[in-house]
C-alpha cells in the first residue's frame, strides 16, 4: 500500500506538471494520502537510477512505450507515454522538495514489511537492474507480447505455487481443530482456513480445473476462500450489478453471479 501511494502521489504531481490536473487536485491527492499515514515519500526515489532502470522494463513490456497512468481531471485517466531522464530527475527532487513540507516529511507510518511481522524484501529490492546488460542478439528473445511474457517468465512461478481450490469437503469434526497460530502470515493457515470453508461449487471447480490443466497462469486465479468471499459479500450486499475487473479465466465473475439474484448482471472486464 505505501509502495502504490508513492507511485500516486508522485503520478499526481507529473499530472500537475504535464497540466492534467490544477495545483488545488494535486494538493487534494496528496492531502489524502497523508492524511491516511501512507506514504508520499521514501527514501528509495532518490536512487533516480532505479526509477530509469524501472521505466525501460516496463517500456519493454509495452512495445515501447511507458503508458503512464496519471490523474487527467479527478476520476477521469490519462496516460503519460515519456519521462527523459532530465524530466525524471527534476521532477524527482522537487516533487521531494514538496513532500518535506507534509506530516512526516512525506513518510508513511508502518511502511515496512518488518514493522508489521513480515519477512523483509530488501534482498531483491534491486531486482529492475537485473537483466538490462544484453545485447543485440539477446534484444530478439525478448517477449513480443503478453502472452510471451506469460509463457517465458510468470510461468515460472507455477512451479513453487499450492493449488488453493479445494474439490472435496474434508470430514466433519466435533469440535474445530488446534491451530496455534494468531495471524494470516503463518504457513498452513490458508489451508486450515480452506478445510473450514463450504466447498466451492462444480461451476467454480471446473474453472480451477480447466485453468490447471491448460497450465495457464494459476497465481491470477482467485482461490476457494476468495471465491466464496465473493460469493457472500454478494448475498449480504444484495447485489444486482457486479463489475469484474481483472476476469482471467472467470472465477471471481461465477463467485460473484452465484451470489445475486437471477435478474443480477456480472460485467467482465480483462
Amino acid at each position: 500500500g505505501h509502495a502504490v501511494a508513492t507511485c500516486m502521489g508522485y503520478g499526481a504531481y507529473l499530472a500537475k506538471v504535464e497540466n492534467f490536473i490544477t495545483e488545488d487536485e494535486c494538493k487534494r491527492i496528496m492531502n489524502l494520502i497523508s492524511n491516511m499515514e501512507l506514504s508520499l515519500w521514501h527514501d528509495i526515489m532518490d536512487n533516480h537510477d532505479l526509477f530509469e532502470a524501472s521505466n525501460v522494463k516496463v517500456q519493454a513490456k509495452r512495445g515501447g512505450n511507458l503508458c503512464a497512468p496519471l490523474p487527467k481531471s479527478l476520476g477521469k485517466c490519462g496516460y503519460l507515454n515519456e519521462l527523459t531522464r532530465k524530466t525524471l530527475d527534476e521532477t524527482l527532487d522537487s516533487y521531494k522538495a514538496l513532500c518535506e513540507s507534509y506530516a512526516r516529511n512525506g513518510k508513511g507510518v508502518q511502511v515496512h514489511c518488518h514493522e508489521v511481522g513480515l519477512q523483509d524484501p530488501s534482498a531483491t529490492a534491486q531486482d529492475a537492474f537485473k537483466d538490462l546488460n544484453v545485447d543485440e542478439n539477446e534484444k530478439e528473445t525478448n517477449p513480443k507480447s503478453y502472452n510471451d511474457w506469460i509463457n517465458s517468465v510468470q510461468t515460472k512461478r507455477n512451479n513453487d505455487w499450492e493449488f488453493n481450490v479445494q474439490f472435496k469437503q474434508p470430514e466433519d469434526t466435533e469440535s474445530p481443530p488446534d491451530f496455534n497460530k494468531f495471524t494470516l502470515f503463518h504457513k498452513g493457515v490458508e489451508n486450515y482456513a480452506m478445510n473450514h470453508t463450504t466447498l466451492a461449487s462444480e461451476n467454480l471447480q471446473n474453472v480451477a480445473r480447466m485453468t490447471e490443466e491448460q497450465h495457464m497462469f494459476s497465481p491470477c486465479m482467485v482461490g476457494t476462500l476468495e471465491s466464496q468471499f465473493l460469493k457472500m459479500m454478494c448475498q449480504i450486499k444484495g447485489a444486482k450489478k457486479c463489475l469484474d475487473i481483472g476476469t482471467f479465466t472467470g472465477m471471481s465473475a461465477i463467485a460473484m453471479a452465484e451470489g445475486m439474484p437471477a435478474e443480477g448482471q456480472v460485467i467482465t472486464l480483462e
